[in-house]
């Protein structure tokens, strides 16, 4: 498969931590798949924000020389793998990293000042034990774990 095709697949290396029965499926494997955007759709999340409300930016993280050097590595690559965007919005959010276990860096965004002006989707959370109900006897579960997954949302245009 071409790589222009976003389906490239998996590197020899890595398909060796595939089970072979897998092997046919390799594409969903692929880390160059998983770092492209789904295509737009209907559903596509929106964005709206109250309506008067003030527009605030979050404040600036103090960044070390590495965490600078890692997050333009990040801008570099979610720019040309076009999960960001240049943006000219008056809106702004503040960047800095978390260590993970294995001594890696996850980067965040502070939202937080946006999340006070957006509207709220209003509807209701299912219920807990309506969402166990159907698999309180079962002794075999499986653990999904999507690489990039917050990416496999699409915001709508525009907002």
């Amino acid at each position: 498969m071409s790589k222009d095709s976003g389906l490239a697949p998996t590197e020899p290396s890595e398909l060796s931590q595939v089970p072979p029965v897998y092997h046919d499926l390799q594409q969903v494997f692929s880390r160059d798949r998983a770092a492209t955007l789904p295509p737009h759709r209907p559903f596509d999340c929106g964005i709206d924000l109250l309506p008067g409300a003030p527009l605030s930016s979050s404040r600036l993280y103090s960044l070390s020389k590495p965490e600078r050097d890692l997050m333009q590595t990040y801008i570099t690559e979610a720019l040309a793998n076009w999960t960001i965007r240049p943006s000219t919005s008056p809106l702004g959010a503040g960047f800095f990293f978390v260590a993970k276990k294995d001594g890696s860096f996850r980067p965040c965004i502070d939202y937080r000042g946006l999340n006070q002006i957006t509207v709220e989707d209003k509807y209701p959370l299912p219920l807990l034990s309506s969402t166990f109900e159907p698999v309180q006897d079962t002794t075999i579960f499986t653990r999904l774990d999507l690489r990039n997954a917050y990416h496999l949302v699409r915001i709508r245009q525009g907002g």
